[in-house]
This record gives C-alpha cells, sequence and structure tokens, in this order.
C-alpha cells in the first residue's frame, strides 16, 4: 500500500506536516507550562503534570485538545504512567491516562466512571484540582507496583 501511495505522487514529508506538526500557538504555550511542571515518581515510571485554569486562560488555550501534551511525557525515559491532572470550570478536574506495555489504565480511569483502552484513558471527577490529585497518585502508585 505504501509502495503504491509513493507510486501515486504522496509525499511522505509533507502527510506528515499535514498531520502532525499542526499545532496552535495556544497549544504549543500551553504544553510548554505544562511539561515545566513535569513530576517523576516511583524511580521515574510515574510522570504527571497539572494544569490549573488560570494556566489555561492565560494561554488562550481553553477548547485546545491536550492529548499531545499528555503524549509527550511518554517519551521520558523510564515513563510507563503518565497522568494530565486538567482543572475544568465548576469544581471539576478532567483526569488523562496514557501508559506503555500491558499497564491498563482503563481499569484506572474505570475507577472514576470514566473509560478508553488499555493505554489511553480518561475521566471527568467532581472534586477540586489539589484534592483530586491527592485521590489519583496513590491509585496510579498502586496500579504500577503490581506485578504483570
Amino acid at each position: 500500500a505504501a509502495a503504491e501511495m509513493l507510486a501515486a505522487g504522496v509525499e511522505p514529508p509533507l502527510v506528515y506536516q499535514e498531520v502532525f506538526e499542526r499545532n496552535s500557538p495556544a497549544l504549543v504555550r500551553l504544553g510548554g507550562i505544562a511539561l515545566a511542571g513535569l513530576r517523576l515518581e516511583e524511580g521515574g515510571k510515574l510522570a504527571w503534570i497539572s494544569l490549573t485554569r488560570d494556566q489555561i486562560a492565560a494561554c488562550q488555550a481553553e477548547s485546545e485538545d491536550t492529548s499531545e501534551v499528555i503524549n509527550q511525557l511518554l517519551t521520558v525515559d523510564g515513563v510507563r504512567l503518565a497522568v494530565l491532572f486538567k482543572e475544568l470550570p465548576v469544581g471539576r478536574t478532567k483526569l488523562s491516562f496514557r501508559s506503555k506495555g500491558e499497564l491498563d489504565v482503563n481499569s484506572l480511569a474505570a475507577r472514576f466512571s470514566g473509560g478508553g483502552h488499555t493505554n489511553a484513558a480518561g475521566a471527568v471527577v467532581d472534586g477540586a484540582l489539589a484534592g483530586t490529585v491527592e485521590r489519583v497518585l496513590p491509585l496510579c502508585r498502586e496500579l504500577l507496583r503490581q506485578p504483570v
């Protein structure tokens, strides 16, 4: 299939650019702020970041999809589980989980009435950002400590 596409004149660099290099300035700014707050735990296996409403507003990134931001956490050497805590209006928090290998973050999201897939899942929970971080991180640590 790839050979047929090349024979038909498809230009791989242009396709890559159109698919993967289309981030808005707001998302790039937000990603920088989020990644600057990177925290590593469990010997570098757990990476997490949080974004407050003020940080999101300062970047004018209210409508941005932050999945690319959390996916970047999995590029850190040794990280097996990544979590993004995103403060939402009205005392709610969005949880985004990513993992590598057989580590099932869907089961983690299900504990908060969320869902997804083995390596990518999420949930929205009632609760302020700080309290949600304190409530969720112990479950992330527990998941990482389970035998595979």
